[in-house]
């Protein structure tokens, strides 16, 4: 595959995620390694994400802590309310 080409399918997948396409079912892995391990001091702006464990979050990086504090494997379903 080309790499224009290849980049173009990543494009297209990523919006696809994003925009919640009901046909594409995809975990986006959060993005904890910035999140300090013992006490998260997650900012108050509010992005909810859905987790895989069907919580709704109020940003990603409380569904980190959530991720720190229970030590099981949370992944964002989708961006927004579950």
């Amino acid at each position: 595959m080309k790499p224009f080409s290849a980049f173009a399918l990543l494009s297209i997948s990523l919006l696809c995620a994003v925009v919640g396409t009901s046909n594409l079912l995809m975990e986006i892995q959060p993005y904890c390694k910035e999140i300090p391990k013992k006490i998260p001091l997650c900012d108050q702006n509010y992005a909810p994400v859905c987790g895989t464990n069907g919580v709704t979050y109020g940003n990603e990086c409380r569904l980190c802590a959530a991720v720190w504090a229970t030590r099981v494997k949370i992944r964002i379903q989708k961006f927004g309310s579950c």
